[in-house]
């Protein structure tokens, strides 16, 4: 009993904070137009479609119906360098790049409805998920070798103008999450063993908004999603076992994982300052510190993980500016503050600050088409870790060894988005009355 409680230990160690951090870092990007601003201003911008997603109050204020396909692509750069003077380091090396290409993107609809005064909505996304892959000989094998989560979003959403200033918004998300690891076993043995894990699980939650306009070229939008809790189910595959694990884990034990992704709140502003010029703002929250622990329930065992997160904060500002009819300028920053801490950061994913940097343009290819191309440089800071790994080796002994170091870790994101617009709405009248330099073509 007692190696098989050992055993589930290090499934709990190898999967939770896999699925954790990487859901703590909840991803903005989804192959929307606003990755041009670093995703400033994307619960109060209302103009293009994917605001059904980040604020579906603001989908009364597109100018028609709009149906609107958005890709990206993400390079994860990830790299640990040990610290030199380490007395008691695990073998191994320091695991490469462990960062992957990471393909995204969305798909969002908007039907205006009675005149302009109500409007319904669907998004298609996926608004959490990462991946890390080490080497498999990294000396960090024994906590994670592969780690992937992908959470994907059915979100249906409607909305209503109440008065020329004011329109409110809900939506309900349906999320189904699916989390794959891989960790290696320590045998004390010339080879190592191996423990994948697979799991998966639906949930709903919803969305609320409120787009605030007092005046022409003035807008505020507040936007709320709820927390979701996954319960994945799943099973753990071990391979290469030695004699006494093998023996008393048996093949493909079955799990449930408690896991959750958190409520949050935005806050963004947007304002005209002239025909060719506007600001964007953001300032927002997410309730991470919620998350200080993750259970893990297997048939005759639970384990209980510590993580101890704490809530993040957001600020971004980002510009537009219009030097001809057709075309938009971008650009942002924003700041997203740490999840975690030196004391519980593990490298199934090094969470830590994030600084997004991002330019981008809208064309104009017609009265009723759009493509949007941005640019995004994500630094994810130069996170630390300083603990002691648990080993746990066939015996049942547990061995601390000394893991410190630091992570150079960034990510490049490029996005395409491509919008229609249909159907009988208001004119544009910002682009109706925006300045032009001579030559420029109306249509």
């Amino acid at each position: 009993m007692r190696m098989r409680y050992l055993a589930m230990v290090m499934v709990a160690l190898g999967l939770v904070p896999g699925t954790i951090l990487a859901s703590g870092l909840t991803s903005y990007e989804q192959g929307q137009p606003s990755i041009g601003t670093a995703n400033v201003g994307q619960a109060a911008y209302a103009e293009d479609a994917s605001i059904a997603y980040f604020n579906p109050a603001g989908m009364t204020h597109l100018e028609r119906s709009e149906l609107e396909l958005g890709s990206q692509l993400m390079v994860y750069t990830a790299k640990f360098r040990t610290d030199s003077g380490v007395t008691n380091p695990p073998t191994g090396n320091d695991g490469g790049n462990a960062g992957m290409v990471l393909p995204g993107g969305g798909f969002y609809y908007v039907q205006k409805l009675f005149n302009g005064r109500a409007a319904v909505g669907l998004a298609l996304n996926a608004p959490a998920g990462f991946g890390i892959d080490y080497d498999h000989s990294w000396k960090g094998r024994y906590a994670i070798q592969e780690s992937m989560l992908a959470v994907a979003n059915i979100n249906p959403s409607v909305a209503y103008k109440v008065n020329d200033w004011l329109s409110v918004g809900a939506g309900l998300s349906v999320y189904y999450a699916v989390a794959k690891n891989e960790m290696a076993v320590n045998n004390l043995g010339p080879s190592d063993g191996n423990l994948k894990v697979t799991a998966s699980d639906w949930r709903v939650g919803y969305n609320l908004g409120v787009l605030l306009e007092p005046r022409k070229g003035t807008r505020i939008g507040v936007a709320y999603r709820s927390q979701a809790n996954f319960n994945l189910e799943g099973k753990a595959k071990t391979e290469g076992l030695g004699p006494v694990l093998g023996a008393n884990v048996g093949g493909h034990p079955r799990m449930h994982i408690e896991l959750p992704i958190a409520r949050s709140i935005m806050v963004s502003g947007y304002q005209d300052l002239n025909p060719q010029w506007a600001v964007l703002a953001d300032v927002g929250w997410q309730d991470w510190s919620a998350f200080n622990r993750e259970t893990i329930r297997f048939p005759k065992t639970t384990v209980d993980v510590n993580e101890d997160w704490k809530d993040t904060w957001r600020v971004g500002l980002g510009a537009h500016y219009r030097p001809v009819q057709r075309l938009l300028l971008k650009a942002g920053f924003s700041y997203d503050s740490d999840p975690t801490s030196l004391a519980n950061r593990l490298p199934t994913l090094p969470a830590s600050e994030q600084w997004r940097y991002a330019t981008g343009f809208d064309y104009d290819l017609n009265k009723n088409m759009v493509i949007s191309l941005n640019y995004e440089f994500i630094d994810l800071g130069k996170a630390r870790i300083d603990k002691d790994l648990q080993v746990i080796v066939p015996d049942g002994t547990v061995l601390g060894k000394q893991f410190e170091g630091d992570y150079n870790q960034f990510i490049n994101c490029v996005g395409m988005t491509f919008r229609w617009k249909f159907g009988k709405g208001e004119v544009d009248s910002k682009k109706e009355n925006a300045g032009s330099p001579a030559g420029a073509v109306s249509f």
